[in-house]
């Protein structure tokens, strides 16, 4: 009897599974810019790399119980902390 592993792949649709993604035209010029091949970045995958800028900043501005507990008060703070790190 083989046993064989189920190994997961990370794709750019997997990880905005079930998430109410910000829009590609919601991210920062640069990561609009990326999708639509414009910059040239040094990784293969674009679409993967632009699902988790949508990912990163959908997480940090919608209030997401993973990132933020009941009671922090600081959560505009690092919603502009998050459109700050993907302008770059």
């Amino acid at each position: 009897m083989t046993i064989q592993q189920t190994v997961s792949v990370l794709t750019a649709r997997s990880i905005l599974e079930g998430i109410d993604a910000v829009t590609i035209d919601q991210l920062p010029t640069v990561w609009q810019k990326i999708a639509s091949g414009e910059a040239e970045v040094g990784h293969p995958d674009l679409e993967f790399l632009v699902a988790l800028a949508q990912l990163f900043l959908s997480k940090a501005t919608d209030g997401s119980p993973e990132i933020f507990e009941q009671g922090f008060d600081c959560q505009s703070l690092f919603q502009k902390g998050a459109w700050d790190t993907l302008e770059f």
